[in-house]
């Protein structure tokens, strides 16, 4: 059986994309991505349509301080009735994100965070509380 990876990400970026189809036709591991939205609003390019299994969120989302919150909690439960054997997540200030840290922290699903930009993590800091490292035999994070 191949290793099942999961990834939770805001929307579907050409370099995302094309890194995941390319991990998905390698067939090294079963690849599984959300995406919190088919695109953001923001930006100016018409995003790419991934081949690899994809679904996206329902688009819940609330604008505040130029930017957008994502809030679906589906993601983070479909994640969770999959076990993926690794969780990956990306851009943490979205609540979505949040949500699905927390679901897999309490199913004992190992995840790890993918993050891009020390912008993103200045801004989560205010919104959300501070993870640590996560494996099943620790807590999965503390509020400060």
């Amino acid at each position: 059986m191949k290793p099942r990876v999961a990834v939770l990400t805001n929307i579907p970026s050409p370099y995302q994309v094309e890194l995941f189809d390319e991990i998905a036709k390698q067939a090294r591991v079963d690849l599984r991505v959300w995406y919190c939205a088919e695109k953001d609003v923001r930006r100016h390019w018409e995003p790419p349509r991934p081949s690899h299994w994809h679904r996206f969120g329902r688009d819940w989302r609330i604008t505040a301080h130029n930017d957008q919150y994502y809030l679906d909690p589906r993601l983070a439960s479909e994640i969770g009735a999959w076990q993926p054997h690794l969780a990956v997540f990306s851009v943490y200030s979205m609540p979505a994100v949040q949500i699905a840290m927390w679901r897999a922290g309490l199913a004992g699903i190992p995840w790890v965070y993918w993050g891009e930009s020390v912008q993103e993590v200045l801004a989560a800091q205010k919104t959300a509380p501070d993870f640590e490292y996560n494996r099943p035999d620790r807590p999965t994070g503390s509020a400060r």
